[in-house]
Parts: structure tokens; sequence; C-alpha cells
């Protein structure tokens, strides 16, 4: 018999919409951003001492697309003005954020 891994995710996170609670990442809010932008996830950094959270969706060429971080108790969903994004991305991108009680932000390449 082969045993499976499984991941439990934490109901009172989703309950919650939590951005990320004990520097786990709400996974509602993972699973939404990356359908919206059909990215994979390229890098992510959790300094707890600065109480920084840090979470990038990359291009295929390996450039940051959208970002969720918080920082300094701000929470924000951040996205790079120098790709192109359709209507229906950025509007779903901002569901996200209306969503999950994030701010709305922009960032280019050149961060």
């Amino acid at each position: 018999m082969t045993k499976k891994n499984t991941v439990e995710l934490d109901a009172s996170l989703q309950a919650n919409k939590k951005l990320a609670e004990n520097w786990l990442w709400n996974p509602s809010l993972i699973a939404d951003v990356t359908h919206a932008v059909s990215q994979t996830i390229g890098c992510r950094q959790t300094v707890q001492s600065e109480d920084f959270h840090h979470l990038t969706w990359c291009c295929s060429d390996g450039k940051s697309d959208v970002m969720v971080e918080i920082r300094d108790g701000t929470q924000s969903l951040l996205m790079n003005t120098d790709r192109y994004r359709s209507h229906q991305e950025n509007f779903a991108l901002e569901g996200i954020a209306a969503r999950y009680g994030l701010q709305l932000g922009e960032f280019t390449d050149d961060c």
C-alpha cells in the first residue's frame, strides 16, 4: 500500500480570511491569487523579528508579477505595472484584495 502525503488546512485560517497566522499563509488566498494570475510562486520570505511576510508569483521569464506582503502591520497585494494584465485579471485581483482586506498597490521591475 502506498502512503500518500497529505496536508491538513487550518480551518480557522480559512474561516477568518486572515492573510497569515503563526507565520503560515492562508491557503485560500494562495489558491485565489494563483488561479487569477496563472503563475507559480517564485519566492517567499518571512522575517519574524520584523513582522515581515512576503510571497511573490513570477512570470515564466522569472520577473515578479504579483506580491502579497505583510510589512509593518500593513497587508498588501501588489501588482507589477510593467506587465500587461487583462481587465478580467485586474478585476479578479482587485476582488481578492477586497475579500481579504488587503491594500492594493503597484510596483515596477525597477524595484
